[in-house]
């Protein structure tokens, strides 16, 4: 993952300083705080290109950006290649990415190339030998690309490219409908004396389907039609007032690796068949028995108590039978069915056979985001890197330095103590680390406090120590005390089989059954032992003192009330009751204070959520990026608890699966009003459309704590998967609310074992994590944030 950022400038140097000290002072290094790099290229005597890349070693060997070849080839590349190229374990891919690029003569060849990669991603890219700047994003936009379209008439404008904003510039998203690039002038063009050709960028579309790659009639999504030989991109996400044209050229396009929507829609034979009713029934009566019998699901019975064990159904771990235990009623037992069982009664055989199939296409995604990553957490992979650094540079630590979470400390005074906690890391002016470890201060090597800027500082972290003895290139022995986390050196070379005893997964989970899915799906990947995060956001409610019940006299006083148990909490902690119980699963709450949120929306988010400017764009940004930051409480007993900072650079949510298989509100209206005709259309326009609303948003507030979201649900091979399959046999909106939404996921939920979260509602996370109307109870979701400004 990477901050990349590409400036082009017509005029004098002074333009040019000014853009690089816009992106010291921006946020750009807070998404790659392992490698800082810049290059310019001199294109004529007053027209420059400057690129920027900021690295998160995720993949192979810590390589800065821009990446360049031999033939001066230049990449910024902030993605990753989950298949399509080959990228063996040692590579990192935005080299194996560059090495196709460098291939290529023409532009089909480079369309060829992207249209190959599954992943998210977003790129910028300088060809050399042909003077061309290419830019773009997946068809889903997972990742963030903005841009700033320079004023024509303006000659000490720019133009810039960028996945955060750059103040004080203007900034747009980069539609993800498809690749750009611009023809860049050399020392021979007489467009190099103004700013115009900055105003013709080229439109490569994405498109699904079978198609010729020079067919001039080739098929453009609906959404943004083509008119013409220059088209404005809708939406209002380009100023009409600049004059940029968008050229299609010759009817180039790039294929994706998504099939087109089936848009099937069911018979009345398909619907008796599905339910195994019997074909003698009317379809008016099917419906109504179906109803009647999921109605169940939605019920809590107070006399049924339900007794499962874990069950992912990874390798040997099977899901054992319900076992229900009824209070007696007089002398009669009554038996009921559990919330699985009346799912699971829903679906037929094929139903059954496609949820399974689902499960494993979903797990084998998940499967990919877990463990394409370094074998270390963040803080433990920073501290080698360093390690290693000052090893270079013949600056060993001294003796009885401690590693703790990758991060130098002082050794406490007993070593022998199992129950030493860092209280503070404190940054010195002078560049040295300050430790406070349980009431004692020690002072460390010196380390650049730009080390400390963008992590997530470590409070109350329980540790344990033992002794190893390691040796430095020196032959002179080195004790670091750590918690078990190395089984080698961690100065030493790259070795594939190192390991830390951190979690370097976390899960945004609110216990709803996207999150819970993707949690249980991930405990089968993640090595046994290792932890895995699950971060819980809330957001503190007021009390109401204003009203004032008489309270009958002789009763205990009532405890007072959590102010942060809010209905995500309650979900998150019954769902953690459902997963592995083998697997340490860290439930960090995060708990955020009105005063909390106010300070982190101005100092914060109101950049990262830029240029959205909604309310709702400001309740779910602030919730994600708390949710992202993961540091709360980690309760060890009812009693005690910890203060706690997610270790894991990854982070697994669960965005996409509402868009793919109707689990918004309106979705449901739509089937009311309009039948199965009305939510096809509704969906097709939903996943079509999905690149343009939130995702790239998403991408800025989540990285922005130097941590990459990762989404299995928008995996290539999930949405195939779910676009060849007819709306029918993925959802029945028929059925009640928290069973006919999303209806093939809850029954893979339920064979998962996950028997309450499979007929869960939808609670979006402004609603569940309780920050909508905190602030506001008049204002509505569309209407612009006054916050954010």
């Amino acid at each position: 993952m990477c901050g990349i950022c590409a400036f082009l400038w017509v005029g004098n140097r002074r333009n040019q300083t000014q853009a690089s000290d816009y992106v010291q002072k921006s946020r750009l290094h807070h998404r790659g705080p392992d490698s800082v790099e810049s290059h310019e290229v001199e294109l004529t005597g007053n027209i420059r290109l400057s690129l920027h890349g900021c690295v998160l070693h995720l993949r192979g060997q810590l390589t800065p950006q821009p990446v360049q070849d031999s033939d001066g080839n230049l990449l910024l590349w902030n993605g990753e290649v989950f298949g399509g190229l080959e990228i063996r374990g040692e590579e990192n891919d935005s080299q194996v990415v560059l090495q196709h690029l460098g291939q290529c003569t023409s532009d089909e060849e480079i369309l060829q190339v992207f249209s190959q990669i599954k992943g998210p991603w977003a790129f910028i890219y300088f060809q050399k030998q042909r003077n061309t700047l290419w830019f773009g994003r997946d068809c889903f936009g997972r990742r963030s690309l903005l841009w700033h379209l320079l004023d024509p008439d303006d000659f000490h404008d720019c133009f810039g490219l960028a996945s955060v904003q750059i103040k004080p510039l203007k900034w747009e998203e980069v539609p993800a409908n498809g690749i750009y690039k611009m023809i860049l002038p050399d020392g021979h063009d007489s467009r190099s004396s103004d700013t115009s050709w900055m105003a013709n960028i080229i439109w490569l579309p994405w498109i699904t389907g079978p198609v010729e790659v020079n067919n001039s009639n080739f098929p453009v999504d609906p959404e943004e039609p083509f008119n013409g030989s220059t088209n404005s991109i809708k939406d209002g996400q380009v100023n009409p007032s600049k004059n940029i044209h968008f050229v299609k050229k010759g009817g180039l396009c790039i294929q994706s690796t998504i099939d087109s929507f089936n848009r099937q829609l069911p018979t009345v034979e398909d619907s008796l068949a599905f339910f195994g009713l019997g074909v003698d029934k009317s379809k008016e009566k099917v419906w109504d028995e179906a109803s009647s019998v999921s109605a169940k699901a939605s019920q809590r019975s107070k006399n049924v108590s339900v007794e499962m064990t874990y069950a992912s159904l990874g390798g040997d771990k099977q899901l054992d039978p319900c076992k229900e235990k009824s209070t007696e009623s007089g002398s009669n037992n009554q038996k009921k069915n559990t919330p699985q069982e009346n799912i699971l009664s829903l679906a037929d055989s094929d139903m059954k056979q496609l949820a399974d199939k689902f499960t494993e296409v979903l797990s084998e995604a998940v499967k990919r985001r877990v463990q394409n990553q370094p074998t270390l957490c963040h803080f433990c992979l920073r501290s080698r890197q360093k390690i290693k650094k000052n090893k270079a540079s013949k600056q060993h630590c001294s003796t009885g330095e401690t590693f703790l979470l990758g991060n130098y400390v002082g050794t406490p005074k007993d070593p022998k103590d199992l129950t030493s906690k860092v209280t503070q890391l404190q940054v010195e002016d002078d560049g040295l680390v300050t430790t406070h470890f349980q009431g004692e201060t020690n002072t460390n090597i010196n380390l650049a406090s730009s080390d400390f800027q963008t992590a997530s500082p470590l409070e109350d972290i329980p540790v344990e120590k033992k002794e190893m003895t390691s040796s430095n290139s020196s032959g002179s022995d080195i004790n670091v005390y750590s918690d078990g986390h190395f089984t080698t050196d961690p100065g030493s070379g790259v070795d594939s089989e190192t390991r830390c005893q951190h979690a370097r997964i976390a899960v945004l989970f609110s216990g709803g059954i996207d999150s819970i899915v993707i949690a249980a799906l991930a405990d089968r990947h993640v090595p046994d032992g290792e932890p895995i995060d699950l971060l819980n956001v809330a957001f503190e409610q007021q009390q109401n003192t204003n009203a004032k019940k008489k309270e009958p006299k002789n009763l205990q006083p009532k405890q007072p009330k959590d102010s942060f148990e809010v209905p995500d909490r309650i979900t998150g902690k019954e769902g953690l009751k459902e997963l592995n119980p083998h697997r340490p699963w860290n439930f960090i709450e995060v708990n955020v204070t009105l005063e909390e949120l106010q300070r982190a929306r101005n100092e914060h988010v109101s950049e990262l959520v830029y240029p959205s400017q909604t309310v709702l764009d400001d309740s779910i940004g602030c919730a994600i990026w708390f949710a992202a930051r993961g540091r709360g409480i980690l309760r060890i007993t009812d009693t005690e608890m910890v203060n706690y900072t997610s270790t894991a650079r990854v982070v697994l949510v669960g965005m996409g699966a509402d868009e793919q298989l109707a689990g918004y509100s309106r979705h449901r209206v739509k089937f009311n009003t309009n039948g199965w005709q009305g939510l096809v259309d509704e969906i097709d326009m939903e996943i079509k459309r999905i690149s343009s609303r939130n995702l790239g948003r998403d991408d800025r507030i989540i990285t922005d704590h130097a941590r990459e979201s990762r989404l299995p649900f928008l995996d290539e091979d999930v949405v195939f998967f779910l676009n060849s399959l007819p709306m029918w046999k993925k959802c029945l909106l028929s059925l009640p609310r928290g069973v006919g939404e999303k209806f093939l996921l809850r029954v893979a939920a339920a064979k998962l074992g996950l028997t309450n979260a499979a007929s869960l509602p939808k609670r979006a996370i402004q609603f569940g994590s309780r920050i909508a109307k905190l602030e506001s109870r008049n204002e509505k979701a569309s209407d612009t944030c006054e916050r954010l400004s």
